[in-house]
């Protein structure tokens, strides 16, 4: 009890540390009328940096599971995007976006998305029409393997209807609603809230010279990366006397 209780303060300082960095005005004029204009909210608020405006869009499981793994996650893509901005800021954009192996930076796939979105394809999921799945087509012009993890680069995306609202169904969207990997889930939350707080360090040393090359932007993430996985990965027991 007392090791989940810490688990969920470490993930509530990481809500704390982005809060104080961000302003709490929603940046984005939030539309929650169709599934489309959900979605198209969702990601101008990701985009935006925009945390209260994102949660304001996403639902899924109950409030715990969100504030305990949703947003932990959100919290370590938005600092994953400001540290690629810095990184391309500084380094050029053909360099900028290997920090985090990607192949087409986060800013270019929001701009595609927004068009995407505009012909993309709508499948209801049940009578009701409660439940929807949108999907963007593939762009012709795509590289291979440009969807790095399951986050970034989709092309489909859950939303259900609550009342007359559409919120995106961040865990059906993320193949996170498996509950028998439950656990396995909320350590996820854990790690990416170490990671973000490590990314937070990077997007403040980019500010000034401690950087010289992409590369090394690169391997300061990777090593911050595999110090979160190793610190954040539960060890056995010790045996009860």
């Amino acid at each position: 009890m007392r090791a989940k209780l810490f688990v969920v303060a470490l993930l509530a300082l990481g809500a704390s540390a982005w809060a104080q960095t961000t302003q709490t005005k929603p940046k984005v004029t939030i539309d929650q009328s169709t599934p489309q204009k959900a979605l198209a909210t969702y990601l101008a608020a990701c985009n935006a940096l925009d945390f209260n405006s994102i949660k304001a869009t996403i639902t899924g499981g109950d409030a715990t599971k969100l504030s305990n793994i949703a947003h932990p996650l959100i919290i370590y893509h938005m600092w994953q995007l400001r540290v690629e901005r810095q990184a391309i800021e500084k380094f050029g954009e053909e360099n900028g976006i290997t920090v985090f192996g990607h192949l087409r930076s986060l800013d270019k796939q929001f701009a595609l998305d927004e068009k995407r979105l505009r012909d993309a394809l709508l499948d209801y999921k049940n009578d009701q029409r409660t439940r929807a799945v949108v999907f963007m087509k593939r762009e012709k012009d795509r590289p291979e393997n440009l969807q790095v993890d399951k986050f970034r680069f989709r092309d489909d995306f859950t939303l259900v209807k609550s009342g007359d609202k559409w919120f995106v169904d961040y865990f059906a969207t993320y193949e996170l609603d498996n509950p028998e990997k439950e656990s396995e889930t909320l350590w996820l939350g854990t790690v990416h809230n170490k990671m973000a707080a490590e990314l937070k360090k990077i997007s403040e040393q980019l500010k000034g010279n401690v950087f010289k090359t992409a590369d090394d932007v690169k391997l300061a993430v990777e090593a911050a990366e595999k110090a979160a996985y190793d610190e954040g990965t539960p060890k056995e027991a010790p045996a009860q006397k």
